[in-house]
């Protein structure tokens, strides 16, 4: 009967009582509440600090965003949880959830997964246009700005309706973050895009790092490239990182997954529901993003407060002054 399919079969009621999952659900809560602390405070430092441009500024705010909004709907599917094992883990049935009504949050946790990395990826795109284009004027930097701000969101909510498209949504799940049946596909298409694009962005960081450096050279002794120049190098060492984090993450996500479907059939429920709670790494992408920002931040006012001092503690002599200018010139 239909009541009995929304009863939570005996591999989800002893996944509800096994330790290790509601240790998780723990650990779920604390990294939760971990993103809205960094991602408050990574944006108070965004705002407030001068070395990164206003594009990157504005970017950073929205990736923000994607990473406390997922986490928002994380912890709810985390509190359904948590409140069935404290009030229904004795009941004879447990009741699961509708495909159907998970069909939202299920699209909301894709479409901001998506714009967390898409937005990685916008950033990425404007620094390659800003490093390469000779001309890059406040008017042509504005309008990209735009066309990326609203890009990104757009983007994420048209991944999330697609990877669901035509599926009729049947059954019930123990959560809404598990993948509908008749997704599963588009969804592993999504994960290894995701997985591609963090990669992409990691290498089109590094090359322009490496650009950025040898242009940052040629024009040392004009100030205002230079100012410029530093904001693109700590803008770009932030994306490259960023990008380091999230493909660690989604390769162990995407692989995961991956091998946890091919060999589902021949492993028991309760192994495949073990491995799918440790490979579930999106949460610890959401909220390694502030947490990076902030560390870059930090780090980077640090660097400059201890080249300041050496710079005003350091005695030089007339011969080494002028021997310094001549290798700097040279």
């Amino acid at each position: 009967t239909m009541s009995n399919l929304s009863c939570a079969p005996p591999t989800d009621v002893d996944r509800l009582r096994r330790l290790d999952f509601q240790l998780s659900l723990l650990a779920g809560f604390i990294i939760t509440g971990a993103t809205f602390y960094y991602a408050f405070l990574a944006l108070r430092l965004i705002w407030k600090t001068p070395i990164y441009e206003m594009t990157a500024k504005l970017l950073m705010s929205q990736l923000m965003v994607f990473c406390v909004m997922y986490e928002i709907f994380y912890c709810w599917e985390e509190f359904l949880s948590s409140y069935k094992i404290i009030f229904e883990k004795d009941h004879p049935c447990i009741q699961l959830q509708s495909s159907l009504d998970c069909a939202f949050r299920f699209k909301c946790s894709m479409g901001f997964t998506s714009g967390m990395i898409y937005n990685q990826t916008g950033l990425i795109i404007e620094r390659m246009i800003a490093t390469r284009l000779e001309n890059y004027t406040n008017k042509i930097k504005v309008n990209i700005r735009i066309i990326i701000f609203f890009a990104v969101p757009s983007s994420s909510i048209l991944t999330a309706y697609l990877i669901v498209l035509d599926d009729p949504l049947e059954g019930y799940v123990f959560a809404c973050y598990v993948i509908p049946k008749q997704s599963i596909l588009r969804t592993k298409i999504f994960l290894v895009t995701c997985f591609v694009l963090t990669l992409l962005v990691l290498i089109m960081a590094l090359l322009i790092k490496k650009y950025i450096k040898k242009y940052e050279y040629s024009t040392r002794f004009r100030v205002s490239s230079r100012f410029q120049n530093r904001q693109a190098i700590e803008t770009t060492n932030t994306i490259c990182i960023l990008s380091l984090f999230s493909s660690i993450f989604l390769f162990i996500y995407t692989v995961g997954i991956f091998v946890l479907l091919a060999v589902r059939p021949s492993i028991s429920p309760f192994v495949f529901n073990s491995f799918v709670t440790y490979v579930y790494t999106i949460p610890f992408v959401a909220f390694m993003i502030p947490r990076v920002i902030l560390y870059r931040i930090r780090a980077t006012r640090r660097s400059r407060v201890h080249a300041l001092n050496e710079f005003a503690h350091a005695k030089q002599t007339q011969d080494e002054h002028i021997n310094e200018l001549k290798i700097m010139w040279s």
